[in-house]
């Protein structure tokens, strides 16, 4: 059901057993995924020192970017906004360290732990697919860079949704039951990742492609939701030009010794 996004109902007619069956035996077998035993053993959250490998090791991310623990992907049903499960989170446990942050999309709010990229200027890879086109400010680079960075360390959830397709539909479940399919899917590719990693890169690189192309709104006025103050969203915006500008000094520099 995770993989082909089969409803209850069809799930009765392949395998010929009743609803109550189904339903029984996908709760069963869910609940083993998201079990501690299970699920702590294959999904490790990042170390507050920790900075993924794909921008540590490359020089047009580090040290720029050396205080990032990863991407967040704003992976929901239609119904909410990035937004919104984000202050969700925030309000229900989610802890992240002082002087750390996200990559996050443009549905995302600007804030301490979350760095996004400048509206209304070009930002997706595909947009600077002729390699004659070159960032014209800080700006255009800062979006350039923040897209690269986020497509080398965001690519598993692409993986993931395209592989657990139950995840991109409305499920017919309720919400505990939904986010319980979120934590199992994601502690199940980790164990098919270990155990057949030739799996994962069957077609893999088709659908890195795909989420590389997905369509982020980039236009109108930040969003300031209730659980980001004025204050704490002038100094993300303070940040992030800093941390901008100083990509675009390096980015000078290097045109200037190839020239």
């Amino acid at each position: 059901m995770a993989r082909s996004g089969g409803s209850n109902r069809e799930m009765q007619e392949r395998f010929q057993r009743s609803a109550d069956t189904i339903s029984k035996c996908f709760h069963r077998v869910l609940d083993l995924l998201v079990s501690p035993q299970f699920y702590s053993r294959y999904v490790k959250l990042p170390s507050e020192d920790h900075t993924p490998p794909e921008i540590q090791k490359n020089p047009i991310f580090y040290p720029f970017l050396k205080d990032c623990l990863g991407a967040i992907d704003g992976t929901h049903i239609d119904a909410a906004t990035d937004s919104r499960i984000f202050k969700d989170a925030r309000e229900h446990g989610l802890a992240i360290p002082l002087g750390k942050f996200y990559l996050a999309d443009a549905g995302f709010p600007s804030c301490d732990t979350l760095l996004v990229p400048y509206r209304g200027v070009c930002y997706h890879l595909k947009e600077w697919g002729n390699a004659t086109d070159k960032p014209r400010d800080y700006k255009e680079l800062f979006n350039l860079r923040h897209s690269q960075a986020r497509n080398a360390v965001e690519r598993i959830f692409g993986i993931v949704k395209r592989r657990f397709t139950l995840i991109n539909a409305a499920p017919e479940y309720s919400i505990h039951t939904q986010s319980q399919i979120i934590l199992a899917t994601c502690a199940l590719h980790n164990f098919i990742r270990i155990y057949d990693p030739d799996d994962l890169e069957t077609g893999a690189q088709s659908i890195l492609e795909a989420e590389v192309h997905r369509q982020v709104p980039l236009q109108g006025p930040e969003y300031f939701g209730h659980h980001v103050s004025q204050a704490e969203s002038n100094r993300a915006t303070s940040f992030r030009d800093n941390v901008a500008k100083a990509m675009w000094a390096q980015y000078q520099d290097v045109l200037r010794q190839r020239s």
